[in-house]
């Protein structure tokens, strides 16, 4: 569309000058103006009350971590090695119960590599989860040196 002074003159369009010195042609918009402020009550019944519970107990979970003592976080760091080491037995568990069930005639033997690269996990953690499990006696250490036959 080319714009001249009677487009220009009738208000639709705004003349600007930019630096090089040649005029820019804008068409104009009505603005529509918008409460900034917003009243305590308002916001407090626009957010949802879960929202409000979800943020209280993450700020509590935050606020207890961070004030915790060294003994509590050593604890609780230790509470969760063993949850791990005892989720990782159970899942040694289940990968023997499911290559029984694929070879039922045989035993299950594996050694640890084989086994923590099945599993995904690091070898030093595969054999201490068997001598966990070596010591609910669900595992026996094989003849054959780094191999555990796997008790079903």
């Amino acid at each position: 569309m080319r714009l001249n002074e009677a487009t220009i003159k009738q208000g639709d369009y705004v003349k600007i000058m930019g630096r090089d010195g040649f005029y820019v042609f804008l068409k104009e918009f009505k603005m529509k103006v918008i409460r900034a402020m917003y009243t305590l009550p308002a916001i407090r019944s626009s957010i949802p009350w879960f929202a409000l519970i979800a943020s209280g107990v993450g700020i509590t979970a935050i606020g207890t971590r961070s004030f915790e003592t060294d003994e509590a976080r050593a604890n609780r760091a230790e509470w969760k090695r063993q949850k791990d080491l005892r989720l990782l037995a159970d899942k040694i568990s289940g990968y023997g119960q499911g290559v029984h069930q694929r070879y039922p005639t045989g035993d299950v033997v594996v050694s640890v590599p084989d086994l923590a690269e099945q599993l995904g996990k690091r070898p030093d953690a595969v054999a201490k989860a068997l001598h966990l499990l070596l010591t609910e006696q669900k595992v026996q250490e094989a003849p054959l040196k780094g191999y555990w036959k796997l008790n079903l």
